[in-house]
C-alpha cells in the first residue's frame, strides 16, 4: 500500500509539474490593488441612482452559470477583479454556497503584453487545471487520463489544447457531488485565438456546481455569447470611486489648498470636469490628475489648469500620443530609447523581470559601457543611486507609459 501510494505521489508531480509554468502568479501580482474606498459598491445593491446591475455578492451566494463584468480598455477590470478574488465579501458568500462541500477557488489574470502562456488559450487552461488538480489530486485520472498513462509511464509529456480543453470538459462532467468551484477569468477578451471558442467553452461547463466569473471588454463575440448572463457594466459604475480617487490624489497638495481659498467654486469644478470627461476610464484619471499635479506644482492658476484639462484628448491612445507630443524635444528621443528598451524586453525575456538596475545599465549611452567596468559588485549606495536616477528619468520622460 505504501508503494502505491508514493507511486501516485510521484504521478501526480509529474502531471502538476506539466501543467505549471514560472510566469503562472506574474500577473495578477502586477495587478495595482483597489485604491482605498473605492469599488466597495460591488458588494451592494444598486442604489436608484445608479444604473442597475445584478448583485454580485447574492449571485455568488445563490446563483450559477456565469457573471460577466464587462468595461472599456481602461475602466478597471482587472483591479476589481483582484479587488473581488481578495476580498472577505466574497470568500463568505462562496463559503456560503459550497455548505458543506469542498469549496475550491482558481483564477487567471490574462496579460496581452506577457509571455505566451500569459496570453494563450493553453496557459489559462494549464494555470486553471494546475490549481483544481493541486488541490484535488484524486481528479487526475479522470481529468487528464493521457497524462496520467504518461506520467505513470516516466515520460515528461507537454500538454496539447486538446487535451486540457477535455480536461476542463471532464471536470464538468465528474459527479462528485460535494466539490463546489468558481473561476475567476480576466480578460478573456486579450488571449490571443479564437474568443468564442474559449468563451461559448466556459459557457458550457459553468452549471450548478461550478460557477466562473469573467471580465471582458463588449467586443461583440464576448457580447454575443454572455448578453444573457448575470453582469454590471464597469464605466458605468465608477463614477464615485473616480471622484474619490481625484479629489484624495489632488487634496493632498498644498497648492490645491491654496486654490480652494483663492478660488472655491471654480476650483471645485475642476474636479466635477475631470469625473464627467473621463467617461468611466480610470486610466485615464490617472493621466489626466498626473497632469494636474505638474500644474500645481508649477503654481498653475485655476485658469491653467483648466487649459490643461481642456487639451486632454478623451480618448486614450490620442492621450498618450498627446503626451508623448508635449515631451520637451530634448527629452523626446531619449523617451523613445527607454520605451524600446522595455518593448524589447517584453519580446525577447517576457518571463524575466526587468528590474529597475537593467534598465539603468541598458540606458547607459555607450552600449559597452557595463563590459568595460571593473568586475566587481555595486555597494548598496551605487544600487539604490542607479534605481532612483531611472525613475526619476522614466518618470519625466515616459509620461507614465513605464513605471518602476
Amino acid at each position: 500500500m505504501k508503494s502505491s501510494v508514493n507511486d501516485f505521489e510521484i504521478v501526480k508531480n509529474r502531471v502538476l509539474d506539466s501543467l505549471a509554468f514560472r510566469t503562472i502568479r506574474d500577473r495578477i501580482d502586477e495587478v495595482a490593488l483597489a485604491h482605498r474606498a473605492t469599488f466597495k459598491w460591488v458588494f451592494n445593491d444598486p442604489t436608484p441612482q445608479q444604473r442597475p446591475w445584478s448583485n454580485l455578492l447574492q449571485w455568488l451566494r445563490e446563483g450559477d452559470g456565469c457573471y460577466w463584468i464587462s468595461g472599456k480598455a481602461g475602466s478597471g477590470k482587472s483591479t476589481l477583479m483582484k479587488h473581488i478574488c481578495y476580498s472577505e465579501e466574497a470568500s463568505a458568500a462562496l463559503t456560503s454556497w459550497a455548505g458543506e462541500g469542498q469549496l475550491l477557488v482558481a483564477s487567471f489574470f490574462s496579460w496581452n503584453l506577457g509571455s505566451v502562456l500569459q496570453k494563450s488559450h493553453i496557459g489559462l487552461l494549464r494555470s486553471l487545471l494546475h490549481d483544481i488538480l493541486e488541490h484535488c489530486p484524486y481528479l487526475i485520472p479522470t481529468l487528464l487520463p493521457k497524462l496520467c498513462k504518461a506520467a505513470v509511464a516516466g515520460q515528461d509529456v507537454e500538454p496539447t489544447f486538446a487535451e486540457l480543453k477535455t480536461g476542463i470538459m471532464n471536470l464538468a462532467r465528474q459527479n462528485s457531488t460535494s466539490l463546489k468551484i468558481c473561476l475567476f477569468i480576466d480578460g478573456i477578451d486579450e488571449f490571443d485565438g479564437d474568443h468564442a471558442e474559449i468563451s461559448t467553452l466556459f459557457t458550457t461547463i459553468a452549471s450548478s456546481s461550478i460557477k466562473i466569473v469573467l471580465t471582458s471588454r463588449p467586443i461583440p463575440t464576448c457580447v454575443d455569447v454572455f448578453s444573457d448572463c448575470p453582469s454590471l457594466r464597469l464605466q458605468d459604475l465608477t463614477y464615485h470611486d473616480i471622484r474619490l480617487y481625484t479629489e484624495e490624489k489632488v487634496s493632498s497638495h498644498r497648492r490645491w489648498r491654496e486654490l480652494l481659498d483663492e478660488e472655491g467654486e471654480k476650483a471645485g469644478k475642476l474636479i466635477d470636469d475631470i469625473v464627467s470627461k473621463a467617461e468611466g476610464v480610470f486610466l485615464w484619471v490617472i493621466l489626466a490628475v498626473a497632469s494636474l499635479l505638474e500644474g500645481l506644482r508649477n503654481y498653475d492658476k485655476v485658469s491653467d489648469l483648466r487649459r490643461r484639462l481642456e487639451i486632454l484628448p478623451p480618448d486614450l491612445e490620442d492621450l498618450y500620443n498627446h503626451m508623448l507630443i508635449k515631451l520637451e524635444p530634448l527629452y523626446r528621443c531619449q523617451a523613445s530609447r527607454l520605451l524600446q528598451i522595455v518593448y524589447r524586453h517584453i519580446e525577447v525575456e517576457s518571463e524575466q523581470p526587468f528590474s529597475a538596475l537593467q534598465i539603468s545599465f541598458a540606458d547607459e549611452e555607450d552600449p559597452e559601457y557595463a563590459f568595460r567596468r571593473d568586475l566587481e559588485p555595486l555597494t548598496t549606495n551605487q544600487k539604490l543611486a542607479r534605481c532612483r536616477s531611472v525613475e526619476g528619468r522614466l518618470r519625466s520622460r515616459c509620461c507614465g507609459l513605464v513605471e518602476v
